[in-house]
């Protein structure tokens, strides 16, 4: 069966595969240091690799196998294009480790890491955010969905959100650390510091009330804190405000307090954000009586 196995890799016979139940002869290598993976990935065979794929018979093992030019399948997966593959592939990954450190795996040649490569590719950029979770870690830099608003690349964001693919808990999702340690920067609170409103609209029409108060909790709700110190978002805030949905998320985040113990309105009043700090408390009745009446 070996013997078969790197032949029909090598003649991209998947019907060898029928007869397959070891899956440890897949990391068998030939004379040149390869496995049957390998050769099937490096003559494009790809059909051949989703016979395995849907059989099951795809382990992190065989995925992160090295050939003799420190290639694992998962570099040359990612450079395939095959989104399916692709997403099988790094699915397996994560199920196996959850730190995400198969992503530093150079090769020897130009000392390439899988993330390397998946950093180039707008289409693994976008199947990585369907596979990421609150729990899921990048090895350098912050997520794909950061790194996006950090350009301010609406567009990329509107083709995600256009697919429903970003759950509201990446919103919330720390990204960035400050002296102290502590995750605070989130996709929110980065696209309001920087006043990509285009962004921070896009992002608001997909949090609902649970998410807010989950996030009111942990204090991680600090997005309207940095819209409070931008002179320039009373425009943005009166337009979300006329929108029922957006106006119960900016309502529900006004007495949200950061790790220093301060809300919105208190970021407003010290910046002397007057307008915006007035607009808030005008649609916030039981916020602004109880101000008063202290």
């Amino acid at each position: 069966m070996k013997e078969k196995l790197f032949e029909s890799a090598q003649a991209n016979n998947p019907g060898v595969l029928a007869d397959l139940d070891d899956s440890s002869l897949l990391l068998e290598k030939n004379h040149s240091g390869l496995t049957p993976l390998h050769i099937a990935a490096n003559n494009k065979h790809f059909e051949w690799l989703r016979v395995l794929a849907k059989k099951n018979m795809l382990s992190y093992d065989h995925i992160m196998n090295l050939d003799e030019a420190g290639d694992t399948l998962l570099h040359k997966i990612i450079r395939s294009a095959e989104p399916d593959l692709i997403k099988h592939c790094i699915g397996i990954c994560y199920q196996h480790d959850k730190t995400g450190k198969f992503w530093e795996q150079p090769n020897k040649t130009y000392h390439e890491t899988p993330w390397d490569e998946a950093m180039a590719s707008k289409a693994i950029k976008k199947i990585l955010l369907e596979l990421e979770t609150f729990a899921t870690r990048y090895p350098k830099g912050p997520s794909p969905l950061y790194q996006a608003v950090m350009r301010g690349d609406y567009h990329f964001i509107q083709e995600i959100n256009a697919t429903k693919v970003i759950p509201v808990e990446l919103l919330y999702k720390p990204c960035a650390s400050d002296s102290s340690g502590e995750n605070l920067d989130t996709p929110l609170s980065l696209a309001a510091r920087q006043g990509h409103f285009d962004i921070l609209a896009l992002f608001l029409t997909q949090i609902d009330s649970l998410a807010i108060n989950i996030a009111n909790q942990a204090n991680r709700n600090t997005w309207l804190h940095e819209l409070a110190k931008h002179p320039d978002s009373v425009s943005f805030v009166e337009k979300m405000l006329k929108d029922a949905q957006t106006r119960e998320v900016i309502i529900a985040s006004v007495e949200s307090q950061n790790m220093k113990g301060e809300t919105p309105l208190h970021i407003a009043a010290g910046c002397g954000n007057i307008k915006l700090l007035s607009l808030l408390l005008s649609y916030s009745p039981e916020v602004a009586g109880s101000i008063y009446k202290n």
